[in-house]
């Protein structure tokens, strides 16, 4: 699973809940793949999956709109 946080006042992330599951996110790709080994599960912050694209993504607050990268995103993740 992959995903941005902290971009939405008051809106509760992915990231943020995984502790109260008992589950550590990770921070790189190979600690996703080694999650992903143990237990079938992993959440990499589009932060550390693609950097370029969670700099575009920060900018909503500032631009007050969806980006078109959230779209873009949406359409890499799924090949």
């Amino acid at each position: 699973m992959h995903g941005a946080g902290g971009h939405s006042a008051g809106r509760l992330y992915t990231q943020d809940m995984l502790k109260y599951l008992g589950l550590e996110y990770a921070s790189s790709i190979e600690q996703t793949k080694l999650q992903l080994e143990q237990r079938r599960f992993s959440y990499l912050s589009l932060e550390h999956f693609c950097p370029k694209l969670h700099e575009i993504i920060e900018l909503r607050p500032i631009l007050g709109l969806r980006s078109p990268v959230h779209t873009l995103v949406r359409a890499v993740k799924s090949f």
